[in-house]
């Protein structure tokens, strides 16, 4: 595993496991602690209440970013708290644009990974799916494809 990648999912554990919420990592980190892409990944995406996402915001005196994003994304809560040399991006409230309209992204249930000498909570293959589907991009697609081969 890329050494940046560890520090950054060490720090993640560290800060995310006291708060007693669920949280989720997705997206190419997931992909990558999967094995499903060799990495290493831009950043860590992580999914999680709007509660916890508060506590963590103000345990770390970090900023809300949310509505910095795309038009394809929004979420209640975004930071992007210094956990390493990897970005982590933690989200709540997350919600995708569709034909229909806004849809809730829910937190996907997760699977304890242990990766770097601690366990992180990574969205099960299948929860990954459904998710990179409802996002839609030739990325997400991609790693559908990947995902069901």
């Amino acid at each position: 595993m890329d050494k940046d990648l560890a520090v950054a999912l060490r720090h993640l554990s560290a800060v995310m496991d006291p708060l007693d919420g669920p949280w989720a990592i997705f997206g190419g980190a997931a992909m990558v602690l999967w094995g499903g892409e060799p990495g290493p990944p831009r950043d860590v995406d992580v999914l999680t209440t709007v509660g916890v996402a508060e506590h963590l915001q103000r345990a770390l005196d970090t900023p809300n970013v949310a509505g910095s994003g795309s038009g394809r994304f929004r979420s209640q809560r975004l930071l992007r708290p210094a956990l390493g040399p990897v970005m982590v991006e933690v989200m709540a409230g997350l919600q995708v644009k569709t034909a229909e309209g806004w849809r809730d992204v829910p937190i996907p249930a997760t699977s304890a990974v242990e990766s770097a000498g601690t366990s992180v909570h990574v969205a099960r293959r299948a929860e990954l799916v459904a998710m990179f589907e409802a996002m839609g991009r030739p990325k997400d697609l991609r790693r559908v494809r990947l995902l069901r081969a």
